[in-house]
C-alpha cells in the first residue's frame, strides 16, 4: 500500500530489475473521460540508459505523452471532482 500511495504521488512509477536484471520500466497512466485509469503507457530498456538526465528526459517525453492520450480519451485535469 505504501508503495502505491507513493507512485500516486508522484504520478508514476518505476521498476529496477524487477522483470529482468539490469533492466528499468517506468509506466505513466492513462484516464479517460470519467478521470479514471484505463491503461499504461510503459516504456523499459538497460537500465544505463536510465541514468542522470536521459532518465530525466524519458521521464519528460512519457509524461508529455501519457498527458496527450489522455486528452484523446476525453481526459480534462481542469474538471473538479465532488
Amino acid at each position: 500500500m505504501e508503495e502505491l500511495a507513493s507512485i500516486r504521488l508522484q504520478g508514476y512509477a518505476q521498476s529496477e530489475g524487477e522483470q529482468d536484471v539490469d533492466t528499468t520500466g517506468l509506466s505513466y497512466p492513462l484516464y479517460d473521460h470519467k478521470r479514471e485509469v484505463v491503461a499504461a503507457l510503459t516504456v523499459s530498456g538497460l537500465s544505463s540508459h536510465f541514468e542522470g538526465e536521459n532518465l530525466e528526459w524519458i521521464k519528460l517525453q512519457m509524461k508529455q505523452a501519457s498527458e496527450e492520450i489522455s486528452r484523446c480519451l476525453g481526459y480534462s485535469p481542469s474538471v473538479v471532482q465532488r
